[in-house]
């Protein structure tokens, strides 16, 4: 079944597992907890997977959820026959007991076999943030998403902001601080926003009109604002005329 994604396959082999013909109507309503335990997934994405295998025709709810009663499912046999299945289902009726209608037990023998929990991807991390995090007290640590990786490797080639970031949180209180990924993604934000600082080691993209190590030109030209002065200075890409013009 190609349309389906892990979760859906999932939560349509149980109900199968689960479906009750001598019931009516014939249905399945297996407990939420025990879908959580066999799919690892939220409620929410449950309940999504549920509204995608109806959407796609695998399914029908035979009864909506009410107050401590879980909603009841149908799977569409003649949909899931067009398709190669090694087996009819349910498998063995065994599954599908008296007991299992009225009180919803967990499946036998713990989890399906060919159900398995989904394997949880690996946090993103990089060099950078673990580089980072070293100046962050341990207690305060947390786990990067993509959106911070990003965040922090536009910072870290934005002049001097990175080095200006570190710096700051080395010696910042962060005692008060009760949601630190949110801080410093606020504080990456905020460095962004404002024109990028230049020193010495870390210069503006050199413009080809000038020396490239020494950022000087070859005649004398007259600084923006500056009464008459002159300089070589290279007006477009020497770091202290660059961040004189940025307002630093």
């Amino acid at each position: 079944m190609p349309n389906l994604n892990r979760l859906e396959r999932q939560l349509l082999g149980h109900i199968c597992a689960r479906y009750n013909e001598e019931v009516n109507p014939p249905r399945a309503w297996p407990s939420l907890a025990e879908l959580k335990r066999i799919t690892g997934a939220h409620d929410k994405s449950i309940s999504r997977g549920f509204n995608g295998l109806i959407k796609k025709g695998y399914a029908f709810r035979v009864t909506k959820a009410r107050i401590g009663r879980q909603a009841e499912y149908a799977p569409n046999m003649a949909r899931i026959k067009e398709h190669k299945v090694t087996h009819e289902l349910p498998i063995d009726k065994e599954q599908v007991t008296v007991k299992a209608v009225i009180g919803n037990p967990t499946v036998l023998h713990g989890s399906p076999d060919s159900y398995p929990k989904p394997i949880k991807p690996i946090k993103p991390t990089t060099q950078l943030f673990i580089d980072l995090l070293s100046v962050i007290p341990k207690d305060k640590h947390f786990t990067a998403t993509a959106e911070f990786l990003s965040l922090l490797e536009q910072v870290k080639h934005y002049g001097t902001s990175y080095n200006d970031l570190k710096a700051h949180l080395k010696v910042f209180n962060w005692f008060p601080i009760y949601a630190p990924k949110e801080f410093v993604i606020s504080l990456l934000k905020e460095k962004l926003a404002k024109p990028p600082r230049y020193s010495s080691e870390v210069k503006p993209k050199w413009c080809g009109n000038c020396d490239e190590v020494s950022r000087k030109l070859s005649e004398w030209v007259d600084v923006p604002n500056g009464n008459g002065s002159k300089t070589q200075s290279c007006l477009v890409c020497n770091p202290y005329l660059v961040n004189k013009a940025n307002g630093y």
